[in-house]
């Protein structure tokens, strides 16, 4: 054999060489990480990251509590309100999910959601029909998180997706000024480390260089606005466009995974407090020199003063002043508005108030961009509904000089009953738009249930109402960020007298009162979790009674005086 015939032999023998260490450098590894993962799993390592699991009854599915873990880096992470749905779906069902933060779960009270609202808006309509509102929205999420539920939720038999989201973009998951991970430019990276998260070799990895145990963060065993007091951001930050961007594909994702099982789509802009809400922190622009950062100081000085003392007009001159020199403070357009509103200047306030919020270098609330960006992401799409909440609250008639107030919130971005209810009979209009025809035929119901209808068909009683009010003056707005607020003072001072008001609430003859009306209710829909829950902890209230009134003196009746008189059904709503 020539030299010439051995020559093509060798070639492929090279080949091959090269092909077997490609395959021995990637199957092996793959190969060694499947078994790592098959033996974990076998050995019952790790945590479920599914959002619903089956009942132990294998009737229904139920909430994971495990599922938020792998998107928090401490040993803290919200679970959802008990939610459970039939894993058999019956052919009169309509089954809807809802997707959101803590503004959507229905914080501080979840009993009181807007998606436990629209459930009785369709039962009032159309009572031969069965609907099912899931509601999973959970406390700190963002749409990083929102995606992956979206996604599951896909193969549970949907109808209808609600998404009402957007306040948690900076703050949540990935966010760049949150707590519990850091923040990555590259949406696919944030991914690639959700879907490794989600394997028992990934979380094993994890455990082993990341400590599950925060000391620096609040003992309470929950996640706290307080948290996060230090975390500011710029408005004008490079990082913030990302949070857009980011934004802006996961809600395109969640809409196109959600139509892709043949549901249909609502999205909501989000509404926010910004009328009786200021910036919970500010900060200067970047390039500021000493010399002008000491005039600016200086002239807003000043404005306050005049502030104080009533010349709005004067004021609003030194504000605009320190303006020229730099206007990215946001409590300069917090302040510029409450004079221009004194004024009686509407429209100028407004905008001003607006600003503040989008300036706010602690963004707890969505800002413009988030609004247009599901507007934009909504008429983009098939099979996409919008439903403009902020516009909605702006022109509700509660609602003075179109600038939403505490009103409808208890305090930046959370809905109170009436808040609630606006946002439920908002999107009831347009579910009905997005009902089936077999549905539309069957309606039979009279006109939707009015708010104190709404009340009763919730069962809130008036211990309800003291217990939020209670929570929201001595557990929320109480601390940071809040206390940063320049308006926190006059904040405290109005909860304080809210809850004072509905102290009479806490004799016990009023609970017993009231835990009578969730049993009632109660006997009605044996299956709702939530007013399970609530019923529990009517009892458990009544038993601690005592102990609670030691611990919080002022805020329960004594003992000695005399509950007012139950005029009728519903005089504890």
């Amino acid at each position: 054999m020539t030299d010439a015939q051995a020559q093509p032999q060798k070639r492929p023998n090279r080949r091959r060489k090269w092909l077997f260490r490609l395959a021995a450098m990637t199957l092996a590894p793959a190969v060694f990480l499947l078994v790592c993962e098959v033996g974990l799993r076998a050995a019952r390592y790790g945590y479920d990251t599914r959002f619903f699991e089956p009942a132990r009854d294998g009737r229904y599915y139920v909430i994971q509590p495990a599922f938020g873990r792998r998107f928090f880096l401490h040993d803290r992470w919200p679970v959802a309100t008990p939610q459970q749905f039939p894993i058999i779906k019956s052919h009169d069902t309509y089954r809807v999910f809802v997707l959101g933060g803590s503004a959507a779960e229905g914080f501080p009270a979840p009993s009181f959601s807007f998606s436990r609202m629209l459930e009785r808006f369709l039962r009032y309509r159309y009572p031969s029909v069965r609907f099912e509102v899931v509601n999973t929205a959970m406390t700190a999420i963002n749409s990083n998180v929102l995606l992956p539920i979206a996604r599951e939720c896909a193969g549970y038999q949907p109808d209808l997706f609600i998404i009402y989201a957007g306040n948690n973009e900076v703050v949540g998951p990935f966010g760049p000024a949150t707590i519990f991970s850091g923040f990555c430019a590259s949406l696919r990276t944030i991914r690639l480390s959700l879907w490794l998260r989600s394997t028992k070799v990934g979380q094993l990895i994890r455990s082993l260089f990341v400590t599950e145990n925060s000391k620096d963060r609040n003992d309470s065993g929950r996640i706290a606005m307080a948290d996060f007091a230090n975390e500011r951001l710029s408005p004008v930050d490079p990082a913030m466009e990302g949070v857009y961007a980011h934004f802006r594909q996961n809600l395109r994702d969640i809409v196109g995974s959600s139509r892709s099982c043949g549901a249909k789509v609502i999205l909501c802009t989000v509404a926010t407090n910004v009328r009786q809400c200021a910036p919970f922190a500010s900060m200067h622009s970047a390039g500021l020199s000493e010399r002008e950062l000491r005039q600016w100081e200086r002239i807003y000085e000043d404005g306050v003063a005049l502030e104080s003392a009533g010349k709005y007009a004067e004021a609003i001159r030194k504000y605009r002043q320190a303006a020229s020199i730099d206007d990215q403070w946001a409590d300069l357009h917090y302040r510029l508005g409450r004079c221009l509103l004194a004024l009686e200047k509407f429209d100028d306030a407004r905008e001003e108030f607006i600003l503040a919020r989008d300036l706010d270098a602690l963004q707890f609330r969505a800002d413009s961009r988030i609004n247009a960006i599901i507007r934009e992401v909504a008429a983009g799409a098939d099979g996409v509904r919008l439903v403009d909440a902020e516009r909605a609250f702006a022109e509700s008639k509660l609602t003075p000089h179109h600038l939403p107030g505490t009103e409808l919130f208890y305090e930046h971005v959370h809905m109170n009953f009436e808040g609630n209810y606006l946002l439920a009979k908002t999107i009831f209009r347009e579910v009905e738009q997005a009902l089936p025809e077999w549905i539309l035929q069957r309606r039979g119901g009279g006109l939707a249930p009015s708010i104190d209808q709404m009340a009763d068909e919730l069962a809130l009683t008036g211990l309800d109402r003291w217990w939020i009010a209670f929570k929201i003056s001595q557990q929320m707005i109480a601390g940071a960020p809040f206390t940063n607020q320049l308006d926190h003072a006059e904040r405290m001072a109005a909860a304080a007298k809210k809850e004072h008001s509905l102290q009479h609430y806490t004799y016990p003859e009023s609970i017993d009162r009231a835990l009578e009306r969730c049993l009632e209710e109660l006997e009605r829909h044996p299956d709702d979790l939530p007013l399970k829950k609530r019923c529990r902890k009517f009892i458990t209230f009544r038993k601690e009674f005592d102990q609670f009134r030691r611990e919080f003196p002022g805020h329960l009746q004594q003992a000695s005086e005399k509950p007012p008189e139950r005029a009728g059904k519903n005089s504890d709503n």
